[in-house]
């Protein structure tokens, strides 16, 4: 996906989201930050500008999302931000032009099947009935991400053809049976079962598998972008409690191992945001290279962030393991990000995959005759 900003607006669009997402507003409700971003026109920022939207791309997204990692709320905004990536575009219809003016707007928040949207048809479970008016799916949609913030839902469906379609089904639409399990403190994800549900919209492409694959590249900038946000207030909380935590009459911070272990951690954060945002430059630019780059952003960040999460609740000792502080939040947010959308084995894999065989080196070949040596002519030679 292109972005239609320029330089200095994302400069300013970073400024704004670290206004608004810094911990210090932690005290704002996740609705109060949602409406404020719709203000800003945030969830149209993956539309088209043809569609009302901003056309922000990649880029745009990681900075957002850098800014709902580092908030302790559940912020609804990935599933909305690829929900508008997906649908933008299709508005021939009077119920596409009318969903995606309610995504301009704020009005329509959606929950998505992250993991499944991205899958080859025999992975997918829900089917499509086209034969009444406007349709009705059944079937099972085993991880829906933020289907309690949401007022619609963006599922895959497998169509007649055998192809994929994508379904968007009003939230409280009945013949649903939904069950829960936490995946990250207050992140929960949704097991939903679908019995005639009526449709409220099918978008159906030429294109799709070229728009499902664009849309898994920017979820994966997102997560790597979010990973960022976690690690950037991990550092932050760390360096704090060093500085206020006495031993020996000294704060923590003036021993010098800690010092490195701090180091250390700010080099994975850096390494980390660095890496993410030539992965979403790239894919802005829809570089050939792309792909390469993006995997390589997923295996470092979910190994870096991993890292810096274990050595964040190592430093706070025992307060680092209770309910009741941040930091162990932010530990299962990080778990649950590194598990998303592949990780960091299969992405490595993936690199092997596109990097081929190693070219092959034959060995000289033994001499035929091995004529012996003896000491003696050694000694004296």
């Amino acid at each position: 996906m292109t972005t239609f900003l320029d330089t200095e607006d994302l400069r300013l669009l970073e400024n704004v989201v670290d206004e608004l997402l810094r911990p210090s507003h932690e005290s704002r409700s996740a609705s109060e930050i949602w409406t404020t971003s719709v203000e800003l026109g945030w969830p149209a920022m993956m539309l088209a500008p043809d569609d009302g939207g901003l056309g922000g791309g990649a880029t745009a997204l990681g900075i957002i999302m850098k800014g709902v990692g580092r908030n302790p709320h559940a912020l609804p905004y990935l599933s909305t931000a690829i929900a508008a990536a997906l649908l933008t575009g299709d508005v021939h219809t009077p119920d596409g032009q009318k969903l995606v003016a309610s995504i301009v707007d704020g009005k329509a928040v959606f929950g998505v099947a992250l993991e499944e949207i991205f899958a080859t048809p025999d992975a997918i479970d829900l089917r499509l009935d086209a034969s009444g008016s406007g349709g009705t799916i059944s079937g099972q949609s085993r991880l829906v991400f933020d289907y309690a913030a949401a007022s619609h839902l963006l599922v895959p469906v497998v169509n007649d053809r055998g192809a994929i379609d994508l379904a968007v089904v009003d939230r409280l639409a009945p013949g649903m049976l939904v069950s829960s399990q936490e995946i990250a403190s207050s992140h929960l994800a949704h097991r939903i079962t679908f019995a005639d549900v009526a449709v409220d919209h099918v978008v159906t492409r030429p294109d799709m598998h070229e728009r499902l694959e664009a849309g898994r590249e920017l979820a994966i900038v997102g997560l790597c972008a979010e990973a960022c946000g976690v690690m950037t207030e991990l550092n932050r909380l760390t360096k704090d409690h060093l500085k206020t935590r006495q031993q020996f009459g000294l704060a923590l911070s003036q021993f010098q191992v800690l010092q490195h272990r701090m180091v250390n951690m700010a080099i994975d954060e850096q390494q980390s945001l660095a890496i993410a945002k030539r992965a979403a430059q790239l894919c802005d630019a829809r570089s050939p290279d792309r792909h390469r780059h993006l995997a390589a952003a997923k295996a470092f960040v979910n190994l870096a962030s991993r890292r810096v999460a274990e050595a964040c609740v190592q430093l706070h000792g025992g307060i680092g393991v209770t309910e009741e502080f941040i930091v162990g939040s932010y530990l299962r947010r990080i778990l649950s990000i590194a598990a998303t959308l592949g990780d960091a084995d299969s992405h490595i894999e993936t690199l092997a995959e596109i990097a081929g065989p190693l070219p092959f080196q034959k060995w000289p070949e033994p001499p035929s005759e091995v004529r012996p040596v003896s000491v003696a002519a050694v000694a004296t030679a």
